[in-house]
């Protein structure tokens, strides 16, 4: 999913409807997973969902 930003803008060509998520969304889902870390997930990658991101 994608934030409807303008920085966003060029990949979104490809996103189906209804999975483009506003800028307000967008931080709304960053601050729940921002709220629920703890030090143990220090140096990890999440998703906006809070999915690990392994690399």
């Amino acid at each position: 999913m994608l934030a409807e930003t303008a920085l966003s803008k060029p990949f979104q060509k490809g996103e189906p409807a209804g999975r483009l998520f506003s800028a307000e969304e967008s931080a709304s889902h960053l601050l729940n997973v921002i709220g629920r870390l703890t030090p143990l997930q220090t140096g990890r990658c999440l998703a906006w969902d809070g999915t690990e991101i392994l690399p």
